[in-house]
């Protein structure tokens, strides 16, 4: 019986040592506040407001052409429009979607493909955060450029012609670039309690 007790409470100990290793924030890195299972999510479209009916009133219908996502563990990875229900099932596995303005654009892309009322329940929106707290709309283009001194490479008109030309890697990898300036505002933000706005620190709790 010793032996049986012994083998349990070191079983006991591994477990809780993993429970401890998991969920500890990370307070020095990029990584800080991911023990919570969280996920970076950015869309490209197939098609521009402009040729769907109903316009921005239809997104929809703009169609998916490339998502990228980026976590702790699997790090960055690309889905195409067929794998859209995979993904959301993917999507689904977290804790917390991140997105900037994904419950109005990214998520509704998306509702195209399969239910998504799951992921709006996850969503951690940080475009729709900052417009209820600053009262306007913020690009994340200008984010990225006041609080990390880094600009995006283009725009979503250009992703959609760029897909069109056949440049379905550069798509991809400009759609990287902004969920991996997403995940450094965020980081930011956690990291230092605000964001910089117009050369002013904008005060963020973003959990």
């Amino acid at each position: 019986m010793s032996w049986q007790r012994h083998d349990l409470q070191g079983l006991l100990s591994f477990i809780a040592a993993l429970k401890r290793r998991h969920y500890r924030k990370r307070e020095d890195t990029y990584l800080a506040g991911l023990f919570d299972r969280e996920i970076y999510l950015d869309i490209e479209t197939l098609r521009l407001s402009s040729e769907v009916d109903g316009g921005w009133g239809n997104i929809r219908a703009f169609g998916l052409a490339v998502a990228i996502t980026w976590d702790k563990e699997n790090w960055f990875r690309r889905w195409y429009e067929e794998d859209a229900q995979k993904l959301i099932t993917e999507l689904e596995q977290f804790t917390q979607v991140i997105t900037f303005n994904g419950n109005r654009f990214d998520i509704e892309v998306l509702r195209a493909y399969a239910p998504v009322e799951e992921l709006r329940k996850r969503s951690l929106d940080i475009h729709e955060l900052l417009h209820k707290q600053l009262g306007h709309r913020v690009k994340l283009d200008q984010l990225a450029k006041d609080t990390l001194g880094t600009a995006k490479s283009g725009d979503g008109l250009d992703a959609v012609k760029w897909w069109r030309a056949g440049q379905k890697d550069r798509v991809a990898e400009y759609c990287e670039q902004d969920v991996a300036i997403l995940r450094d505002v965020v980081e930011h933000g956690r990291a230092k309690g605000f964001v910089v706005i117009s050369a002013k620190q904008v005060r963020v709790k973003w959990e």
